[in-house]
């Protein structure tokens, strides 16, 4: 154990002074020189990556960091004695953590195989599980949204590295793209096919559903709660499009699940796997600090719970718990980005994505009315006016202290309001809808259990014990018809597709161009284009590529009756988006193809100028 602390010991004053040393380096030495340094370590002889701007934006941190690790060094040469000392302890420490880690991992392993479901809650959420395979199914092959294409044709399709190191955009949500690229890899390009992890990952949420609200109030409320996650229209349709929000969904959840077992079990490996949950949240869209900043105000507010000071002896123990769970996120959601970062893309992260920035206060508060609206519309749609108004019921039910709340003696909704208040004040988010879906399964859980104790409460104040069952049994029913009929209505009448005209265009255009041809599209519907283009026999370089010779120029224009784009012409198109005037006869327009406020133009070209410019350019 001496010999092995002594290696452990120089082992450190190397790295520091190394450590220490090189980053002063990049702080002091001159661009040139850490370039030609840089080029060394490339098996090119180029390293790319390092930037002039990179190395300008590294001089703070690494002068920081570099005084703290000579610090650090000139520490283990004046207390050497002590400093061995230290490290004896600690090495004693990881002893200890990594027993207990393996208790604590054997412990969480058998309490969750305590908790499953009984044969019959099992039963029924496997009939919940196929209800909602059969519901999304009917809506998984409709015309493929824009960010959705975005995300393909951007990111998916191409090499592992690239989805991991490349955030030109925030519609990288990162883990979600990992998935769908081993889809992609597996499966193929198809629509259904990049949807795929989404809808596995909404099976999995109407699960942890029935889980969470089981332990926050009731196996009765936990079935009911994963029916309506299940069955709702707004999560149908989250649970068929090709983005993570309903995986961010599913770590809230899984988070919630696990901060409410590491409330009564002292579990090292459950606050780890908690904290990995939200890191997973984090890394799929930024957008997961509102879902995790709620749960850890929450799990502070539970530090004067009774029960809290039991298991961890003390109020002050329990938030420090809190307090190193955090840390944690924050250590996994940094090597998570580890990669985007390394590739100098940090700036991106957060200049890059809207949804982060504070706007202005009184423009904030212009858009909250116009917010709140679209937030409702969303979560409405396809439900029944009698439905949702029993949902607002119940949630308002849930903030009865003591009543219609079962588990903590503070309830999570009363945590939940002024906290997101305060957070929607303070960050002041772009306003927009889609980002607010996670807290739906919260309103959830907490107005199912509600409603479910009111029928408690009616059948024992009526001394009539069939009042429970019969009221849940409506609950069962309406819950399953109107997703039944909501989403078959929905197809039918095509009320979730964003551009229903897509398809059709991508039909005429697979029967009349060919790969000579070139097709503009403007910027509010090029990406779907691009998938279709890349997933059918025609080049997507006939849309994707306008520097280069062409035989016809074909032009999308969508109408004012558009809802995503607008009212567009084609000179207004054009503008924008202008292979080049000189190449262009505009006496020769004609609409060659129409579908709703889908037009397509064929304008008329110049042959000799267009091969003139090329060969001159060759």
């Amino acid at each position: 154990m001496k010999n092995f602390t002594k290696r452990i010991y120089y082992f450190l004053v190397i790295l520091s002074i190394s450590t220490g040393v090189s980053l002063l380096s990049i702080f002091v030495l001159p661009y040139e020189i850490i370039k030609k340094a840089g080029n060394q370590l490339s098996r090119d002889g180029d390293f790319e990556r390092l930037t002039f701007g990179l190395v300008q934006q590294l001089r703070g941190p690494a002068l920081f960091l570099g005084i703290i690790s000579l610090i650090f060094f000139i520490s283990l040469l004046i207390w050497k004695k002590k400093s061995q000392e230290k490290i004896v302890k600690n090495i004693n420490w990881l002893n200890t953590l990594a027993v207990t880690l393996i208790r604590d991992s054997r412990q969480l392993l058998s309490d969750w195989r305590a908790s499953l479901p009984s044969s019959l809650d099992s039963t029924l959420l496997i009939a919940i599980s196929l209800l909602a395979i059969g519901l999304r199914l009917i809506m998984i092959n409709r015309p493929i949204e824009y960010d959705e294409a975005y995300t393909f044709t951007e990111f998916a399709r191409h090499s592992f590295k690239a989805v991991l190191t490349d955030y030109h955009v925030p519609n990288n949500h990162i883990f979600h793209t990992i998935l769908v690229r081993f889809s992609f890899l597996l499966f193929g390009n198809q629509v259904w096919e990049i949807r795929l992890p989404v809808l596995i990952a909404s099976i999995f949420l109407i699960i942890s559903m029935y889980f969470i609200t089981r332990s926050y109030f009731d196996r009765v409320a936990g079935i009911l709660a994963a029916l309506l996650t299940a069955t709702i229209p707004v999560l149908v349709l989250k649970s068929v499009s090709a983005r993570g929000y309903i995986i961010v969904c599913l770590m809230m959840v899984i988070a919630l699940i696990l901060a409410n077992y590491v409330h009564t079990n002292k579990n090292i490996a459950g606050w780890i796997l908690f904290s990995l949950s939200c890191s997973v949240g984090f890394y799929t869209i930024p957008m997961m600090i509102y879902p995790a900043g709620f749960i850890f105000i929450w799990l502070a507010s539970l530090s004067v719970s009774r029960q809290t000071q039991e298991v961890y002896s003390s109020s002050g123990k329990w938030l420090k718990y809190v307090f190193i769970s955090g840390l944690l996120v924050i250590l996994f959601s940094g090597l998570f980005y580890l990669p985007i970062l390394l590739s100098g893309n940090l700036e991106r992260i957060i200049h890059g994505n809207r949804v982060l920035h504070a706007t202005p206060f009184q423009d904030f508060i212009l858009t909250i009315p116009k917010l709140l609206q679209k937030i409702i519309i969303e979560w409405k749609s396809g439900l029944n006016p009698l439905l949702w108004w029993l949902l607002l019921i119940g949630f308002l039910l849930a903030f009865i202290p003591g009543r219609f709340t079962y588990k903590y003696n503070l309830s999570m909704p009363v945590v939940f309001i002024p906290y997101i208040l305060s957070a929607v004040i303070i960050q002041r988010p772009f306003p927009i809808a889609r980002i607010w879906i996670w807290i739906l399964p919260l309103i959830i859980i907490w107005s199912i259990s509600s409603l479910v104790n009111a029928l408690k409460w009616v059948s024992h104040k009526l001394s009539s014990p069939k009042v429970f069952p019969f009221g849940i049994s409506l609950l069962v029913i309406a819950f399953t018809i109107n997703g039944i009929f909501s989403i078959q209505s929905a197809a039918q009448n095509n009320t979730y597709e964003e551009d229903p005209a897509v398809e059709h265009v991508m039909s005429f255009f697979n029967a009349n161009i060919n790969n000579n041809d070139l097709v503009i599209a403007s910027d509010c519907s090029d990406a779907r284009y691009w998938y279709y283009f890349a997933t059918s026999n025609l080049s997507e370089q006939i849309i994707r590529n306008r520097k280069r010779p062409f035989s016809n120029l074909y032009v999308i224009v969508y109408t004012e009756t558009s809802p995503y784009c607008g009212d567009q012409t084609l000179e207004s198109v054009l503008e924008k988006d202008n292979p080049g005037s000189i190449f262009l006869n505009m006496d020769e327009v004609d609409l060659v193809y129409k579908y709703q406020y889908a037009n397509v133009f064929k304008i008329g070209t110049y042959p000799d100028i267009i091969e003139q410019e090329y060969q001159s350019d060759n």
